[in-house]
């Protein structure tokens, strides 16, 4: 019962953590989004700010998760957090500027994937061995309830000029901003003490020849990336196709609630079908949902098509992480989920240069076929690491 209780507290706190992390970011770059459209940024354009917002943490990630390994889950944490409370609050002061919008939205990257890097591998800490999935799933859960409450703000906000959103948007992200400082100080000091790791850590090249590994990282990072574009993208099909904001805000919230739904059900989906077999079917699935949407479609008529997208991202993405850690080597564990956010980051980097420039030619809806069907190759991925690796 003790050790039951000198968990609980910091498992809430890591839950809380999850939860505003995952409204403050989204919620920065929908803001981002709107300011740089203000200051005259091509709408096809936006994906200029994801790219600004991976490119760095790209050269960084890797380095957060050996750092993690070695020294614990608290320094990466703590500085993590900082950066994104300083980030937002540039934001908030210098949104008249481009150049000032992607210098804090770089920041914002930085920031995100150096607190990650410590707060995913609190998980082990504050769980035995046999509920480490249920804490995953509710860790998970957590994130996506962020993702869902974030849009549900850009539907409160009235008004449909951009930088007036863009204003509000980030005055609810400084609040939230500080508040996840708090909450991540609270969560390291009640965490236990961790001893700097004195022995050689596993390189890299051996982490990478582990079977199945570097094919459920790219199926895991082409679900995130895609998931994580919606922000970016969907504002702009909305403006394509005169969506007004609060109700693009309401489609996000659909999408990130079916995601909530997808981690909710995840372990009843993946005892059943196994975690391989879920990520390709979700994924699939994932796929045809975006293909829908690149029909011109009304707003009304689109809404069906939105679960479908989010729960199947939510589903692939949670089977491909739980695989991860199910595959990674021991001890190596902060290093392998760090290589995750690199693929995610450079999926962030890589792919908006080839999407703006199908957006440039084709519009929205070329923007949307084409994620499709880096979603569609996601879901051979988790095939063939199901196949090298057995991920039951």
């Amino acid at each position: 019962m003790a050790r039951r209780m000198l968990i609980r507290a910091p498992l809430a706190l890591l839950l809380l953590a999850a939860f505003l992390v995952q409204f403050t970011v989204p919620l920065t770059r929908v803001a981002s989004t709107y300011q740089a459209i203000a200051l005259g940024l091509d709408p096809n354009l936006a994906g200029l700010l994801a790219a600004a917002f991976a490119v760095v943490p790209l050269f960084l990630v890797v380095w957060f998760g050996r750092l993690t390994d070695r020294h614990g889950v608290k320094p990466t944490m703590l500085v993590g957090a900082a950066l994104i409370a300083l980030a937002v609050l540039t934001l908030t002061i210098g949104a008249a500027s481009l150049p000032v919008l992607f210098g804090g939205i770089a920041l914002l990257g930085v920031g995100q994937t150096l607190h990650y890097s410590g707060l995913q591998m609190v998980v082990p800490q504050v769980s035995t061995r046999p509920h480490r999935d249920a804490i995953l799933g509710n860790y998970l859960l957590a994130t996506s309830l962020g993702d869902a409450c974030a849009p549900l703000v850009i539907g409160l906000v009235g008004s449909d000029h951009p930088e007036r959103i863009g204003h509000q948007l980030y005055l609810v992200a400084c609040f939230t901003g500080i508040a996840l400082v708090i909450v991540a100080t609270l969560l390291a000091l009640r965490l236990r003490p961790q001893a700097a790791r004195l022995e050689a850590l596993p390189s890299i090249g051996a982490i990478v020849r582990t079977p199945g590994l570097v094919a459920i990282l790219l199926a895991g990072s082409i679900c995130a990336t895609a998931q994580d574009l919606m922000i970016t993208y969907l504002p702009v099909l909305g403006l394509e196709r005169g969506i007004p904001a609060a109700t693009i805000g309401v489609m996000l919230a659909v999408i990130s609630l079916s995601s909530v739904a997808s981690r909710a059900s995840y372990g009843v989906l993946s005892r059943w079908l196994g975690r391989g077999r879920l990520a390709s079917i979700a994924a699939l699935a994932a796929a045809g949902g975006l293909a829908l949407l690149a029909v011109p479609l009304p707003s009304a008529a689109m809404f069906p098509f939105l679960p479908l997208v989010g729960f199947g991202l939510g589903s692939a993405g949670t089977a491909t992480l739980a695989g991860l850690l199910f595959i990674a080597p021991r001890g190596a564990r902060g290093t392998a989920m760090s290589m995750r956010q690199m693929g995610n980051r450079l999926g962030l980097f890589s792919v908006p240069f080839a999407v703006g420039a199908v957006a440039l030619a084709t519009g929205g809806a070329g923007t949307f076929a084409m994620l499709a069907a880096v979603v569609a190759s996601a879901s051979m991925l988790a095939r063939r690491a199901n196949r090298a690796s057995s991920l039951k």
